[in-house]
């Protein structure tokens, strides 16, 4: 099943419009938000790294033929 990016960049573009860009409060909660949104990639990224990591020291002795 692929995922459209239509169903993200829509909304996202459609709400990039009514948000004012100049106003500096606003500007720096979009900051806060693209920062959280980063860190949590980080560490989803992280973690997924760090079990597959687990995952392949566990089967050193394993040899599937």
């Amino acid at each position: 099943m692929a995922f459209n990016k239509l169903f993200v960049m829509l909304p996202v573009m459609l709400a990039a419009r009514k948000i004012d860009g100049e106003d500096p409060n606003n500007v720096y909660w979009l900051r806060v938000a693209y920062a959280t949104i980063q860190a949590i990639c980080v560490v989803i990224v992280a973690y997924t790294y760090i079990q597959s990591q687990m995952a392949a020291g566990k089967m050193q002795g394993i040899i599937y033929v």
